[in-house]
């Protein structure tokens, strides 16, 4: 009774597989796509036919979809582990039942003691499966030699991290020689802080002249003693995240800059933050107060100019960028299947005053302008939620963008949005 069940179980299941491989299949087929997935859904057909048959051809007829598909997986994806295991996997699993008592013992019932001669060949493929997945999963770590040798500048070290990824280009390189393969063996924890915030820490410190800075989930920036770990000051903008958004309770980052050695305002040196509720915000980095000189009362409103929107459909994570003088600041537009959503537009702001300076709008992109009263920016485009960099001797920036929404799906998707979605942008 309950290999009969079993049986059945696995022949409903392949029923549903072959239905889902030759109704998309063929549908991407029409499209001009590849045909394997079709001609994989009519060869699973036959098979849950002859499952139902007890036809011992039935292990024969899946050998051979998998060894094809072996082959079709190795041509067209190469070693690419990640190609490799959509394409390999759920065949290398569900072959595992051809080769079960199960299903030998439901061939039984009509075939007696005769036990079918696929095995040697069926176990061989599926072993020549796993081990394409497996050679395909080592491939990081051997196709790259012995790794990238990194020379250090003869110019004088740079003893401060005060971007994301420390320099302009965002190296992350830190030019320390204190720390070498003959001294790591030796470290020993300093100093432990707890910042007190709930909620996931996941940002990249700033160390900037003896300090360390910073800043936790809803965007309270706290400075410490790098020596001993003292806190120094702490400062809450009161943010407030997106309702039952954990995933926007976060910062990633701070940007740290400094004023020329003539500057006469209130903050010369100075930290800028974007936030959980679309604000740009400004710091004095010695005392923690907000500049009240940038933008209106030391923040600038990053939802002016986007298209009437949520709480949960625009904020920034990620630390603006520092060019030259001005913040370049994008904002993480929500993944979801909607139509309409804020624009993925970058803006710059000045440095100093927070002034607006420019801003690219992907579906407008003449126009580096403020949009009028009443206007917005084009609306649903593709965003820069994460990090960009900076080159300043050809004073570009280059700015990743992500995919326009609706997510998964890109048949409503705008001339604009193919042309600049999932791209390395540089922008003047």
């Amino acid at each position: 009774m309950a290999v009969a069940i079993a049986h059945w179980a696995f022949i409903i299941f392949m029923g549903i597989i072959a239905l889902l491989l030759t109704v998309g299949g063929g549908f991407l087929a029409y499209l001009g796509g590849s045909w394997y997935y079709l001609l994989a859904g009519l060869a699973v057909l036959v098979v849950t036919v002859m499952l139902v048959r007890r036809d011992v051809l039935a292990s024969r007829l899946y050998l051979g979809i998998v060894g094809i598909t072996l082959v079709w997986a190795v041509f067209e994806s190469g070693l690419d582990f990640m190609a490799l295991l959509p394409r390999l996997a759920a065949w290398l699993v569900v072959g595992f039942w051809f080769l079960s008592p199960w299903y030998l013992a439901a061939l039984n019932k009509r075939y007696g003691d005769v036990q079918p001669r696929y095995r040697t060949w069926l176990s061989g493929v599926l072993a020549a499966s796993a081990a394409t997945l497996l050679l395909g999963a080592l491939q990081p770590y051997t196709k790259n030699g012995t790794g990238t040798v990194r020379a250090i500048s003869d110019t004088a070290p740079v003893t401060d991290w005060r971007q994301y990824g420390n320099s302009d280009s965002g190296s992350r390189f830190a030019e320390i020689d204190q720390i070498n393969a003959d001294t790591v063996s030796g470290l020993t924890e300093a100093w432990r802080f707890r910042t007190g915030v709930e909620d996931d820490f996941k940002m990249t410190p700033l160390q900037v002249g003896g300090r360390l800075f910073i800043c936790t989930a809803r965007n309270i920036i706290i400075a410490l003693n790098d020596d001993t770990g003292a806190e120094l000051w702490r400062y809450d903008p009161d943010a407030v995240p997106p309702a039952a958004h954990q995933y926007a309770r976060t910062c990633r980052g701070l940007s740290f800059d400094e004023a020329p050695a003539n500057f006469s305002g209130q903050c010369r040196q100075r930290l800028v933050m974007g936030t959980i509720d679309a604000r740009l915000i400004a710091v004095n980095a010695e005392t923690g107060q907000v500049c009240d000189d940038f933008g209106a009362g030391g923040e600038v409103d990053l939802r002016k100019g986007l298209s009437p929107h949520g709480p949960n459909d625009y904020y920034v994570t990620s630390p603006p960028l520092v060019a030259d003088d001005v913040f370049v600041v994008g904002g993480l537009v929500n993944d979801s299947q909607k139509l309409g959503l804020p624009s993925g537009v970058v803006r710059a702001f000045d440095a100093i005053t927070g002034a607006f300076v420019w801003a690219w709008d992907v579906g407008n992109p003449d126009d580096t302008s403020e949009p009028e009263e009443g206007a917005y920016y084009t609306p649903g485009t593709p965003n820069v939620w994460s990090i960009m960099s900076y080159d300043p001797d050809l004073d570009l920036i280059y700015a990743p963008t992500g995919n326009a929404n609706p997510d998964w799906f890109g048949g409503a998707r705008r001339p604009f949005d193919e042309e600049w979605s999932a791209a390395v942008v540089a922008l003047d």
